[in-house]
């Protein structure tokens, strides 16, 4: 028989303990997922620089066996005029295969004359030979010099070849790539779950210099508050969207990169690509008020998107959610979340001229319907009461999304 647990003393306790596990999994998986994410990106740096390691190495290994094997020409035919001056034959051997060449190297650098290191490959040789060696006729003499005549005809050695090639290395920008990778990856603490935030019933006015607050609650402006940013705002292209204590900017002059403002922190500033999706101007945004930012239409390389995708702002990884249909060309998309559905605003251009429509795109589904076409006028502006009501202009009507009222 189960057991009840409802109501006992210890069920907040346990509530907790349950909560607790839950999030412990959550995080767990996902440091598993970027571990292997992190693990991915350093296997992509390995492979190129060993590629690249190679793409350098292999002319240089070429010509290092081309030299040894010039060595080994080399010191056969000093052999072989040794042995036509000495009148003595010559022992088969495969000196070729087994010369040690930092060894041989060692042995040229420590004799100055070309005599020297005749006596040294000698006395080298006089070890591995045996005592009886029997001295040349006068025909197998005139053989050899006739043979090694026509060596000294055929092979000539271009000294120019010879030289050692010469890798250039840019020692400054190898530092700033190390530097570079070093700082390629930065460990952010996730944003917190403030439900009672102090920013929260706030409208925020933004600039390229700061921003300032409006409180609902007092109708009052805050002072200006100054902001460091990489790169400026455009008021109509840059998208804008706070969440948890934080303000967002995706795309506009710069159309891959978004920016993450801390309010709590001094406003500091993350700036960072737009990675996984595309970037773009005018793109329309909303938060869902837990750890996703959905990104809708905007343009990009004079293309209008179609497309829904969402940033994962504890995370702060971007990800394909789907498309909706365009039907035609469209202009100024609003989106607002409620209830695992996107609402969207969206004017179009047609026959009649600019008309809006009001669009819901399921987020479980990725099923698109339309709820509203306005068959005589277009929409200036629009907003989302947080609950269920849209408020469009310029008529100014409302569409209430959670019981699907007529306008």
């Amino acid at each position: 028989m189960k057991k009840e647990y409802h109501g006992l003393w210890c069920m907040p306790r346990l509530d907790h303990l349950w909560k607790t596990l839950q999030q412990c999994v959550e995080s767990y998986q996902s440091l598993e997922e970027t571990q292997k994410e992190v693990s991915d990106h350093f296997e992509q740096l390995f492979k190129l620089l060993m590629a690249q390691e190679h793409k350098i190495k292999t002319p240089i290994n070429v010509q290092m066996s081309h030299i040894q094997s010039t060595i080994n020409d080399i010191i056969n035919e000093i052999n072989d005029l040794n042995h036509i001056l000495n009148m003595s034959h010559p022992v088969d051997s495969n000196d070729n295969e087994d010369r040690d060449v930092p060894r041989v190297i060692q042995s040229i650098q420590s004799c100055s004359t070309i005599n020297q290191f005749i006596n040294t490959l000698s006395s080298t040789q006089s070890l591995q030979q045996s005592d009886s060696i029997s001295a040349l006729s006068d025909n197998e003499l005139m053989k050899m010099i006739k043979n090694h005549n026509h060596l000294m005809d055929d092979v000539q050695y271009d000294m120019a070849k010879l030289k050692a090639q010469l890798i250039i290395t840019d020692i400054i920008m190898v530092n700033e790539i190390k530097e570079k990778i070093q700082s390629c990856f930065d460990l952010v603490e996730p944003v917190q779950h403030v439900t009672d935030h102090p920013f929260n019933h706030h409208i925020i006015s933004l600039n390229d210099n700061g921003f300032s607050l409006f409180s609902l609650e007092t109708s009052k402006w805050s002072s200006s508050h100054s902001i460091v940013l990489n790169w400026k705002i455009n008021p109509m292209s840059t998208s804008v969207v706070y969440a948890r204590g934080h303000v967002y900017l995706f795309g506009g002059i710069e159309l891959t990169r978004y920016t993450r403002i801390s309010l709590d922190d001094n406003n500091q500033c993350y700036d960072a690509e737009i990675v996984g999706v595309s970037g773009g101007r005018c793109i329309s945004t909303c938060y869902d008020g837990e750890k996703y930012i959905y990104l809708v239409g905007g343009s990009l390389d004079d293309q209008v998107l179609d497309r829904v995708d969402r940033f994962n702002i504890d995370r702060l990884k971007f990800d394909h959610v789907g498309i909706y249909p365009k039907e035609g060309e469209c202009y100024n998309k609003y989106a607002y979340y409620h209830n695992n559905k996107l609402y969207l605003v969206n004017n179009y251009e047609e026959a009649r001229g600019m008309v809006f429509k009001l669009l819901s795109f399921d987020l479980l589904t990725g099923v698109t319907e339309v709820l509203h076409d306005n068959k005589t006028s277009s929409s200036g502006a629009c907003c989302f009461d947080g609950v269920d009501n849209i408020y469009v202009r310029p008529t100014m009507n409302s569409f209430d999304i959670g019981c699907r009222a007529s306008w």
